[in-house]
């Protein structure tokens, strides 16, 4: 195998359970849109998101508590696969950035709906955090192994469940806390929408080559 990631070739990462459009709209497989999240390309690709949800992820769980993160995580996970699915139904892709980049657009929202209760050295150095990881995500989006159909698509997930998640926590009221439901509500039906459309399309059954 040429894998760059020092891992198994295509054709293992398929069989394995990668995302592959045809497969989940032709045949069915709708667990191809989960499997990815517990697949890596190899040991370079595991070890980028282990470093991901170790430095992330671990702060978010102590602070939000275990069913909230995992909820977004899988949450996103999927959807980042659908986005994936629709936008690049002919490229094999595995790993969680997808449901990562979810958790981090949950801390996107919780930063903004708890802003004014929170400490202004806590919030501003939380703002530079995100500022940056946002700029390499943007970067690493000129990469051409990077799924962003899947990163995007999680990101945004995970800014909308944040929005359900920590609605107690919301401290605007008015017309901003109706514009903060309402942009939610918008997200899940355009997500909602998107699966429509992935499993209603006409999709001609591509194999990957073994």
């Amino acid at each position: 195998s040429n894998n760059m990631m020092i891992g198994p070739s295509p054709c293992a990462l398929y069989k394995a359970g990668g995302k592959w459009t045809p497969d989940i709209v032709v045949h069915g497989q709708v667990w191809r849109l989960l499997s990815p999240l517990f697949i890596h390309a190899g040991v370079v690709h595991l070890a980028l998101n282990l470093f991901a949800q170790l430095s992330l992820g671990l702060q978010c769980e102590f602070a939000w508590s275990s069913p909230a993160i995992i909820a977004i995580y899988l949450f996103s996970g999927v959807v980042g696969n659908v986005a994936s699915a629709l936008g690049s139904p002919h490229t094999l892709s595995v790993g969680a950035s997808g449901a990562i980049l979810g958790v981090l657009g949950a801390l996107i929202t919780h930063t903004w709906v708890t802003w004014t209760k929170t400490d202004v050295r806590i919030r501003a150095a939380r703002a530079r955090g995100l500022a940056v990881t946002l700029v390499l995500l943007v970067g690493s989006g000129f990469l051409a192994s990077v799924d962003n159909w899947a990163h995007f698509g999680g990101l945004a997930a995970g800014m909308v469940s944040g929005c359900v998640v920590f609605r107690s926590e919301l401290v605007f009221s008015g017309w901003k806390r109706f514009v903060i439901q309402s942009a939610a509500l918008v997200g899940v039906a355009v997500m909602a929408v998107f699966t429509v459309v992935l499993f209603t399309q006409q999709r001609e059954d591509f194999a990957v080559e073994c």
